[in-house]
């Protein structure tokens, strides 16, 4: 069947992404010194493949530590969280070291940024969890 909700349609975007521009802890455009553009994340969203494998891999994990009487850590509720934003974070532009080098993207490198730094992690989240974002942009009417 054909149905006929494009503003309900988020799966073709929440699999191809959506970029974010990230902003610093001021709110103002987080800008790499090195280039002097503004850092960007190419995200899926929740809806995505991607995203629903490691729910259910999380999940799965949390259901055999309970058959095997084990608590979960303190911390496992944002270890898990970090992991889910891994698992959607497709690519970046505009991320570099100290030294003015590109770091080129990789889940590990992800992980890492995400741990550092909360802002971008929470704007991560929110992005990835806003449907909207993964709507074509609406043309004028």
């Amino acid at each position: 069947m054909n149905f006929d909700f494009p503003t309900a349609d988020t799966l073709p975007m929440a699999e191809a992404g959506a970029t974010l521009a990230l902003l610093d802890a001021r709110g103002l455009p987080l800008v790499a010194r090195a280039s002097g553009k503004q850092v960007t994340l190419t995200l899926l969203g929740t809806d995505s493949r991607a995203y629903r494998a490691k729910q259910r891999e999380i999940m799965r994990r949390r259901i055999a530590q309970q058959a095997q009487g084990k608590a979960a850590a303190d911390d496992a509720g944002s270890e898990e969280a970090v992991e889910l934003i891994v698992a959607c974070t497709a690519g970046w532009a505009e991320v570099y070291d100290t030294g003015g080098q590109a770091i080129p993207f990789s889940p590990e490198a992800a992980q890492q940024l995400y741990k550092r730094f909360p802002v971008i992690l929470d704007q991560a989240d929110v992005f990835i969890s806003n449907r909207g974002n993964f709507l074509p942009a609406s043309s004028a009417t």
